[in-house]
């Protein structure tokens, strides 16, 4: 089990604020791949019609406590930050078997088809573009405990 940091900051989808813009998106693809390519997005807005209370959904990394996708790597090449809480990927060390992506509960890691390689959200080093271009306010930058006592409000619970 890893440590958990108190202090972590995490990315948090507000889907009663989301537009279904795609901003999010070409923000993530242009700042890793200088392209608009959604298929590169570290982050997916899904479109849900069937749902009676939202219309969008978010996919995005979690840079959770116990990564699976850390368990599973067979070579080690990813960490989770002790400072930051991030997951982080060591593309050197990456052998793209995509067991990382198999094991995490929405197949967030994505393979790189030039590098050869997985990849998946960084935290843009602290300064998410995703949340830096919500136009209104559905992503959010914010420490995970904070983050795990707002979502019930969000969510309808408590």
């Amino acid at each position: 089990m890893s440590k958990v940091n108190p202090t972590q900051e995490v990315i948090v989808f507000d889907p009663e604020k989301c537009t279904g813009c795609t901003y999010c998106m070409i923000a993530c693809t242009f700042k890793h791949h200088q392209s608009t390519d959604f298929e590169r997005s570290f982050i997916r807005i899904i479109d849900d019609p069937e749902s009676p209370k939202v219309r969008f959904i978010a996919i995005h990394c979690a840079h959770c406590d116990d990564p699976y996708c850390l368990a599973s790597c067979p070579v080690e090449a990813i960490v989770k930050d002790v400072e930051s809480g991030l997951v982080k990927f060591n593309t050197n060390r990456c052998i793209g078997c995509m067991a990382c992506q198999i094991a995490c509960p929405i197949s967030n890691p994505r393979f790189d088809r030039e590098r050869r390689v997985m990849l998946k959200c960084d935290f843009c080093d602290g300064d998410p573009q995703c949340v830096k271009f919500c136009t209104t306010g559905a992503l959010q930058k914010m420490m995970r405990e904070e983050a795990r006592k707002e979502f019930p409000k969000r969510l309808g619970g408590e």
